[in-house]
């Protein structure tokens, strides 16, 4: 089966990923394609559309078995494709953050891709806490480069440990993630222990790779799961702190997959954590040691692939 992966912009080059994953992990074969191209957050992609050769790409998707979409409503006018040509296809619609969150978006998506324009079409997501209001949906993980990552960054790591935190892109999200770090990074100082930190902001993705390589400690953010910089910090062997919904972890449980990343919940947690592993060099190693084998089970492409051809021969 040839498949096409549709997106915008997706700025963690988790489409990319998935494609990879599908050629290295199985018999079929995968292209991933995207509109947009931005110098700072620029990810590997397979194609990148441009005005020159959408035609030949529109005959690409057409000639396809089988189309997957990523969550932007304007991708079948953006790129010209005439949803009737797709319609005996399979196809599967996978819904991230920004997809599904954002109301006015989600109902746009609705619209484009209804089982009237594509009848075939399912619906999925790459974030598992979505499934608590959609328990029908399918699941395929966001994944990563792992070998391509851990053969290209040094990941040894620094004296004293280095603290990193990455948070999500959202604005507010952002501040509320700059602040509580701040706060953090006050309370282990008066606790007169030695560490070094480093707030990922505005650097090229080729930066952002290299300072959770060197990262004995990774904080993500407060939220109801981890993201693709948790997953990146584990492939590096740092020991993640991050939030997550219950749902989440039972649901991980519930499939086979025990999330070892030190969960917190409120800024309290997670300054006591902090403290613990800067205390606790043995205990950071054997973290970062299962969370590396955590993303080696689901997050390195194979577990999403196999998902995604679950969802697109089912």
């Amino acid at each position: 089966m040839n498949i096409v992966i549709l997106s915008d912009y997706d700025a963690a080059g988790n489409m990319y990923n998935l494609a990879s994953g599908i050629n290295t992990y199985t018999d079929h074969s995968a292209v991933a394609i995207k509109l947009r191209y931005h110098k700072t957050f620029h990810y590997p992609t397979t194609l990148l559309a441009t005005k020159k050769n959408l035609s030949k790409i529109r005959k690409l998707i057409y000639e396809s078995d089988a189309v997957v979409f990523k969550e932007e409503p304007q991708i079948p006018l953006k790129y010209g494709i005439d949803l009737k040509k797709l319609r005996h296809k399979p196809i599967v619609f996978l819904v991230g953050g920004w997809g599904f969150r954002n109301r006015d978006i989600y109902a746009k998506n609705r619209r484009t891709y209804s089982k009237k324009n594509l009848p075939n079409i399912k619906w999925g997501t790459t974030s598992i806490d979505f499934l608590e209001k959609n328990p029908s949906w399918g699941w395929v993980p966001a994944c990563i480069r792992l070998e391509e990552l851990r053969r290209t960054y040094n990941y040894s790591k620094l004296t004293p440990p280095l603290i990193v935190a990455s948070p999500s892109s959202s604005t507010n999200s952002m501040l509320k993630m700059d602040i509580l770090f701040e706060k953090t990074k006050t309370f282990l100082e008066d606790r007169d222990l030695s560490f070094q930190t480093l707030f990922i902001r505005n650097l090229d993705n080729d930066s952002c790779l290299n300072a959770k390589a060197s990262a004995s400690i990774f904080f993500d953010r407060i939220y109801d799961i981890y993201g693709i910089n948790s997953q990146e910090a584990a492939a590096f062997e740092a020991i993640v702190i991050t939030g997550s919904s219950e749902f989440t972890l039972d649901k991980l449980r519930s499939l086979g997959f025990d999330c070892p990343f030190v969960i917190v919940q409120n800024d309290i947690e997670m300054r006591e954590r902090m403290e613990e592993l800067l205390l606790d060099e043995k205990r950071r190693r054997r973290g970062a040691k299962l969370g590396l084998e955590y993303i080696q089970k689901l997050h390195s492409g194979e577990e999403s692939a196999k998902r995604l051809i679950e969802m697109l021969e089912g």
